[in-house]
């Protein structure tokens, strides 16, 4: 599989600093480069989904031109509870949109894992702060920590080898502070 990693502070500051022509030209890129492939997009640390709701509007959505025979999945992962509800209404106002389209539910297809992706199976500890987007794994204080819960966490590494196909091209949008380079 080829790989493009994006790591952050957040994802609307990336969107920011890419500009709008930026985004677009990044997903054209990724619809250009798999006319005949399937492109799984894995966004780790969604938050409240902005990122994988904007590109699979434009790779999936009626304004977008893809060959008949290209599919996109895109495999959301969310620790957060307070994210649950708006990520399943994007996830599912999103599956409806595509569904008319082919079979098994049509070339695009969004998941969501409600889980942390990490290094093992089971479970983390999370601290919520003060600003949602600045969750992050562990019980350490932090300025504006305001309680910490438990989370069930997924094996990043063997979930994608269950998922992936050799031939899949493969975005992984990581966001998950500062423990980037743990997972």
């Amino acid at each position: 599989s080829a790989l493009c990693c994006a790591f952050g502070r957040s994802i609307a500051h990336s969107i920011y600093l890419m500009g709008v022509s930026a985004f677009d030209r990044f997903v054209q890129g990724i619809a250009a480069a798999t006319p005949a492939r399937r492109a799984v997009h894995v966004e780790v640390g969604a938050n409240n989904g902005q990122w994988s709701r904007r590109a699979f509007g434009q790779l999936c959505g009626p304004a977008a031109r893809r060959a008949a025979d290209q599919q996109h999945l895109f495999i959301v992962f969310e620790p957060q509870p307070r994210y649950y509800e708006p990520l399943m209404a994007i996830v599912n106002a999103s599956n409806n949109r595509s569904s008319h389209v082919g079979s098994s539910g049509g070339p695009c297809r969004m998941e969501l894992l409600s889980a942390a992706a990490w290094t093992h199976d089971g479970t983390l500890v999370f601290s919520s702060n003060r600003d949602p987007r600045g969750a992050y794994v562990g019980a350490h204080k932090q300025r504006g920590q305001l309680g910490t819960s438990v989370v069930p966490a997924v094996d990043l590494g063997a979930y994608l080898r269950r998922v992936l196909r050799p031939e899949d091209l493969v975005f992984l949008k990581v966001d998950v502070e500062a423990g980037e380079f743990t997972l």
